[in-house]
C-alpha cells in the first residue's frame, strides 16, 4: 500500500534518502537519459521565458507605450477622471 506523500513527508523523505543511499555510485547514466533530462530542462526554460515575455515584460513595455503616449499629448490621469464627472 502506497503512502500519500501529503499525510506522510517525513517518510517519504527517508524513503528518498535510503533509495539514493542504494543507488550503485559507479554506474553511469545512460547517455539517452541525460539527453532527455537536458532537453526537458531545456523545455522547462523556455516556458519560463515565455512566460516571463507574456506576463512582466508585456505588462512593462505596456506601461512605457502608456507614459510615452500620455506624454506626447499632455495627457495626465487626474484629467481624465475628471472629465468623465
Amino acid at each position: 500500500m502506497k503512502e500519500n506523500a501529503h499525510e506522510h513527508p517525513e517518510s517519504l523523505k527517508q524513503h528518498l534518502s535510503r533509495q539514493f543511499q542504494n543507488r550503485n555510485q559507479k554506474e553511469t547514466p545512460p547517455v539517452e537519459l541525460k539527453n532527455q533530462v537536458f532537453q526537458s530542462v531545456d523545455r522547462i526554460q523556455l516556458f519560463a521565458d515565455m512566460f516571463e515575455l507574456f506576463t512582466l515584460d508585456f505588462a512593462s513595455s505596456e506601461l512605457m507605450m502608456i507614459d510615452i503616449i500620455s506624454d506626447k499629448y499632455n495627457i495626465t490621469p487626474s484629467a481624465e477622471s475628471d472629465e468623465d464627472e
